[in-house]
């Protein structure tokens, strides 16, 4: 285990009493407004520790507002996310979530789709270790630097599988080269021939494929797109 893993994993131990809690009851005032962040007492302590957040859904209420802003609040703040559904006891007879609910919470949480879902029962035991496994592998995720000749050839294999879609006047977008200047969450810089050809979807196909190839799951994936530096059009070696 790393030490940055140890540290983590120190932290989520020493408040095992609030996870479990947290696991148990979903925080009351759901009707009122997104509290502040220093409000989110467990939540709170695992963003300090690892730059995760878990947000706790309640297996037997629907997602409400609140619970959409807080996912929001964490893409835009790049943090790692990971979902847990507390007393599944309640609403499913085994450890195992049903279809049904994932598609529910799925649609609810469409926004942040990248985030781990673990269903949890702290009375029956359920999901506890799932629930740290996932933290941790979001971590790492969102800690992950990727090797600029490995980024450059799934960027290049990712362009030539589907090209930009052209503007209205025929021009058509081209990447030269990509970087990733920062972790935490992972940022991408890609030098292109002008911005303003690439849309949002294309922009998504990007961050998918980087996603499967690098394992990117649990965290925010950030793609910056830059003109050429001028008298360079390949990816540096």
């Amino acid at each position: 285990m790393s030490p940055e893993h140890a540290q983590l994993v120190g932290r989520v131990r020493s408040s095992a009493a609030a996870l479990a809690a947290a696991v148990r009851t979903v925080p009351a005032g759901k009707e009122t407004q997104t509290p502040a962040p220093g409000e989110w007492s467990v939540r709170e302590t695992l963003v300090h520790a690892r730059n995760v957040v878990v947000l706790v859904l309640d297996a037997t209420e629907p997602i409400v507002e609140q619970d959409q802003e807080i996912a929001r609040y964490t893409a835009e703040r790049g943090r790692a996310l990971v979902v847990a559904v507390s007393k599944w006891d309640l609403a499913g007879g085994s450890p195992e979530p049903h279809r049904a609910m994932l598609d529910r919470v799925k649609a609810g949480l469409r926004f942040v789709g990248y985030a781990p879902i673990v269903v949890t029962s702290a009375p029956q035991g359920w999901g506890i270790a799932e629930l740290l496994g996932e933290i941790l592998q979001a971590a790492d995720a969102h800690a992950r630097r990727v090797p600029t000749g490995k980024l450059n050839r799934v960027i290049e294999q990712a362009e030539q599988s589907h090209l930009p879609p052209a503007d209205r006047f025929g021009r058509q977008g081209k990447i030269y080269y990509a970087t990733q200047p920062r972790a935490q969450p992972p940022t991408i810089v890609l030098f292109v021939n002008d911005p303003a050809l690439f849309p949002d979807e294309y922009e998504r196909y990007l961050v998918g494929r980087l996603r499967r190839a690098f394992d990117f799951m649990g965290t925010p994936v950030r793609l910056l797109f830059r003109p050429r530096e001028r008298g360079r059009e390949a990816a540096p070696s």
